[in-house]
C-alpha cells in the first residue's frame, strides 16, 4: 500500500512538472484544449455547482484523505452510493496526494496548474472532473481562481469558493465566430 501511495505521489509530482512546463513555455493555443479535460462530459444535472449542503458523515476509516477538506453536495442531483464510494475511495486520496506533491514541488503551483494536473490524473482513471474558472473583485482588483468538481461536488477546494467567485462560462470558438459574422 505504501509503494502504491509513493507511485501515485510520483505520478502527481511529474504531472505537475509537465503541466507547469506546458503552461509556462508553450503558447496558449497548444494547451487550451486541456482546460476542458480529456474526456467528454457525461450526463450531469447541472454544469454549475449551485446550492450546496455539507456531505453526509461517512465512515472515515480511510486515513489517506485530507482531514481539513470538506466536500459539499449539489442538492439538485441525487447521488448513488456508487458515485459516493468512488469519491471516497479513489478521488479524495488522489487529490490529497496531488496536494501533497504540490506543496513539495520545486516551483510554486498556482490553482490553474494544480487543477490541470489533477484533472489529468483523474482522466487517466476515467473519472471526468469538471474545471471551473471564476473571478472576483477584491480591493478594487480582479482576481481569478480555478477549482474542480465531480458531479457537483467541489473536490479540490473549499465549497465557499463557489460563493466567493463568479464562474466564467466558456462559449465555443465557433459560436463566437458565428456571432461576429
Amino acid at each position: 500500500m505504501k509503494a502504491l501511495k509513493l507511485l501515485h505521489f510520483a505520478e502527481a509530482w511529474f504531472t505537475l512538472a509537465v503541466v507547469d512546463i506546458q503552461v509556462s513555455f508553450m503558447p496558449y493555443r497548444y494547451w487550451r484544449h486541456t482546460l476542458t479535460g480529456g474526456l467528454k462530459p457525461g450526463p450531469s444535472p447541472s454544469d454549475k455547482v449551485t446550492q450546496q449542503v455539507p456531505a453526509p458523515a461517512s465512515d472515515s476509516s480511510n486515513s489517506s484523505s485530507s482531514s481539513d477538506s470538506i466536500s459539499y453536495i449539489n442538492t439538485n442531483y441525487s447521488y448513488t452510493s456508487d458515485s459516493e464510494a468512488l469519491l471516497a475511495q479513489r478521488i479524495r486520496p488522489l487529490i490529497a496526494l496531488s496536494e501533497s506533491a504540490t506543496r513539495r514541488h520545486w516551483r510554486t503551483m498556482n490553482c490553474l496548474r494544480r487543477c490541470l494536473a489533477q484533472q489529468r490524473l483523474l482522466n487517466r482513471r476515467n473519472i471526468n472532473a469538471k474545471m471551473h474558472i471564476g473571478v472576483a473583485k477584491k480591493s478594487g482588483k480582479l482576481t481569478a481562481h480555478s477549482w474542480l468538481s465531480y458531479r457537483g461536488i467541489v473536490i479540490n477546494d473549499s465549497a465557499d469558493v463557489v460563493e466567493r467567485y463568479t464562474e466564467l462560462h466558456a462559449t465555443a470558438d465557433a459560436q463566437i465566430q458565428a456571432m461576429l459574422k
